[in-house]
């Protein structure tokens, strides 16, 4: 699976988190965890920098998985994505 392969999971997985799992606190713990930056640091910043600066440490993170950890990480926060298909292959699917 190339970069780009993985960018197509790694976006749709980020907005999902940011919409289902919205804790700034949590988020703020996060950042200094990984040595991002100081809990003062965190404290200081507006839900806005929170959301920017969470969005990219999990784009840096998850970057940098596996395929297969990446696809794991992807069904433990339930994302799901609707298919748009023609009929036939509804009906191809289906009847499968």
């Amino acid at each position: 699976m190339g970069q780009q392969d993985k960018t197509t999971l790694i976006l749709p997985l980020i907005e999902h988190m940011l919409a289902n799992e919205k804790d700034l606190n949590a988020w703020r713990k996060e950042l200094v965890a990984c040595g991002a930056m100081t809990m003062e640091q965190a404290m200081q910043l507006g839900e806005p920098e929170l959301t920017l600066a969470f969005r990219t440490m999990k784009a840096v993170h998850f970057s940098s998985l596996k395929p297969e950890d990446l696809l794991t990480e992807l069904e433990s926060h339930h994302v799901a994505w609707q298919i748009d298909m023609d009929e036939d292959i509804q009906q191809g699917a289906i009847c499968y």
